[in-house]
């Protein structure tokens, strides 16, 4: 057997008082938010690493009790608006509110009726998604702040991630522990395909008899041409838009699962982040962070994503965010990106904390 070396972070934030769940970068890069077991939200400076501001004694539960964090975002459009999803609502806040310590949210949106575990905002900043262990999932006109036709209920158990296409207004992608991947148009309210992940046959090398294929997590690349999703058997399936026919002005375009790459974790798939259309970043219960190479369009007959750099931690990756140096180009693409992780220890021997450990990739 190969032994592994645990990598070490370079730098950790402390600040929270119990694991963090959650995290998510504003669109310029330089804030991150977290969200943690101990009901407290907290706003970093990723160029000084400090705490900038905190958020607190704002959520509880329907019996007064105060209630972890399940997930944060930034509006895509506009920094200083954070959502926060804890138990079955979504809260709102304007960070341009002038005190360090925030404990009073500026709106609550209290449409579902079981615990969130997904929110996100697209890319025109205009709508919110949050899907829950209902199934169901719910979209928010953050304009006129009511909800875009009725709940979307396909799902046979809980929906566990959410995701808008970006380029795309009406298109929304969900997952959940039925093993199904949704594709949505929310101007009508209905799926119009759903993908089954327990359609590819196991592999001997991986936990799959174990572990089902749940949806854990789904990321789509930028350009809205690739959809990747972190399954609980420790897979990552790909799905790319491909074109089937049409002529040079109007191409015929048709979703395709093409890759399912089952040998870069052993275990559930926690979270996913494009770095550009043809690159992801994988975190996983396994401890590991891999940087996958996706080919790009046109390329999907040819090749197939590779595992091209590990970080080996000690952790069970809750969730990561990954920046990137700007100065620096695709030829060194590697190098210039930086990892934020939470998570908890792998040994039962080890007590969790409310750390963000950061990494980087090696050569």
């Amino acid at each position: 057997m190969t032994e592994i070396t645990i990598q070490e972070p370079y730098k950790v934030l402390k600040g929270h008082k119990e694991t963090v769940t959650c995290l998510s970068l504003s669109p310029s890069g330089n804030l991150l938010v977290s969200g943690s077991q101990d009901a407290t939200v907290r706003i970093w400076d990723l160029k000084s690493g400090r705490v900038i501001k905190a958020i607190k004694d704002c959520f509880v539960n329907d019996e007064g009790e105060k209630s972890e964090i399940s997930s944060v975002c930034f509006s895509t459009q506009n920094e200083n608006d954070l959502y926060v999803a804890s138990n079955h609502r979504v809260y709102y806040f304007d960070l341009t509110d002038s005190a360090m310590i925030i404990t009073k949210e500026n709106n609550i949106y209290d449409f579902n009726l079981d615990e969130i575990n997904d929110v996100k905002v697209n890319d025109r900043g205009n709508f919110l998604a949050a899907c829950d262990d209902f199934g169901a999932i719910y979209i928010v006109d953050l304009e006129t702040k009511k909800i875009i036709k009725k709940p979307h209920i396909g799902h046979d158990n809980i929906c566990t991630c959410v995701e808008f296409r970006p380029k795309n207004r009406w298109e929304v992608w969900s997952g959940g522990m039925d093993c199904k991947l949704f594709r949505w148009d929310i101007s009508r309210g209905v799926p119009t395909r759903n993908y089954n992940m327990l359609n590819k046959k196991p592999s001997s090398n991986n936990v799959q008899m174990i572990n089902p294929p749940f949806v854990h997590k789904i990321a789509i690349s930028s350009d809205g041409h690739t959809v990747a999703a972190g399954l609980g058997d420790g897979s990552i399936q790909f799905l790319k838009q491909v074109k089937i026919g049409g002529n040079k002005k109007k191409a015929k375009m048709e979703w395709e699962t093409l890759w399912r790459v089952d040998d870069s974790h052993s275990w559930v798939v926690a979270d996913l982040v494009f770095i550009n259309p043809t690159t992801l970043v994988s975190g996983a219960n396994d401890g590991k962070i891999n940087l996958l190479k996706i080919p790009g369009d046109g390329q999907e007959k040819d090749f197939n994503p590779e595992v091209i750099s590990t970080i080996n931690t000690p952790f069970k990756v809750n969730s990561i965010a990954v920046t990137r140096d700007s100065e620096n180009t695709d030829d060194n693409l590697k190098e210039s990106l930086t990892v934020y992780m939470s998570g908890v220890p792998i040994s039962l021997s080890e007590a969790p904390t409310g750390d963000i450990y950061i990494y980087k990739f090696q050569n």
